[in-house]
């Protein structure tokens, strides 16, 4: 019962309003190990587009999306979360693992919106990015 004491805690600290049974808020490590390294595709839910980058292990990063070259600058925050910075600013979300799909939701007033999907990591850069 404790650990559930604690959970719940955390999630209010977060601003996390419900995670179902199934949901896992990955650690720092885990992103780390998750990203770091891989060629990662992801759909952005909001705008219906998908994307495929390399996250290298130096923290920048750089893939395709709409057919156009992007780069940007990656890292995990103190906190655990996935960093991303396309040159807009920088963006810190946690991941979320999800009956074993990794997905990314921003919290907008208290409410906990999906905004990426995440569907393949792949050692290394082979699009030569």
């Amino acid at each position: 019962m404790r650990g559930k004491s604690i959970l719940a805690c955390l999630f209010a600290v977060l601003g996390i309003t419900s995670l179902h049974a199934a949901e896992t808020i990955l650690t720092g490590d885990e992103v780390q190990a998750l990203f770091s390294g891989k060629t990662v595709d992801y759909n952005i839910i909001m705008r219906d587009f998908s994307v495929s980058a390399y996250y290298a292990e130096d923290g920048s990063m750089r893939g395709m999306s709409r057919g156009k070259k992007m780069t940007g600058s990656w890292h995990v925050s103190d906190k655990g979360e996935l960093c991303i910075d396309y040159g807009k600013g920088l963006r810190c979300r946690h991941i979320v693992e999800e009956d074993g799909v990794y997905k990314k939701y921003k919290d907008e007033d208290g409410k906990k919106i999906h905004v990426v999907t995440y569907h393949t990591f792949t050692d290394g850069n082979p699009n030569n990015y």
